[in-house]
């Protein structure tokens, strides 16, 4: 669970303010299905910038929330970007896509 979410270190950047933390679960799981379309996007077609933006935006929402395999994910994929290096995306997003649907069910119970 801790790769999922580490919710004492989520916590504790919000200094213990558990309504603070349920809003920002609100805003990740508002932008997710936007930033996996883009990030879908822009791997089949094969847009590397477009890839990189939105991995990094993602590994940046999924770290503020200390959800370390999401943002672990989105790092892969943001530097498949970088490098337009698309070789090893599928695994990269089914490994994504994996780690999205776990963390969701632990964010569903706090929003």
């Amino acid at each position: 669970m801790d790769a999922v979410l580490d919710m004492d270190t989520a916590l504790e950047r919000l200094e213990g303010d558990h309504d603070l933390l349920r809003e920002l679960v609100q805003l990740f799981l508002e932008e997710v299905p936007d930033l996996t379309r883009t990030i879908h996007g822009a791997v089949e077609q094969r847009q590397a910038k477009a890839l990189q933006q939105a991995a990094h935006s993602l590994k940046g929402a999924a770290a503020n929330l200390s959800a370390t395999a999401v943002a672990e994910s989105a790092k892969r994929l943001e530097h498949m970007g970088r490098d337009n290096d698309f070789s090893q995306a599928p695994e990269a997003l089914a490994a994504l896509q994996t780690n999205l649907e776990r963390l969701a069910e632990v964010l569903t119970t706090i929003a």
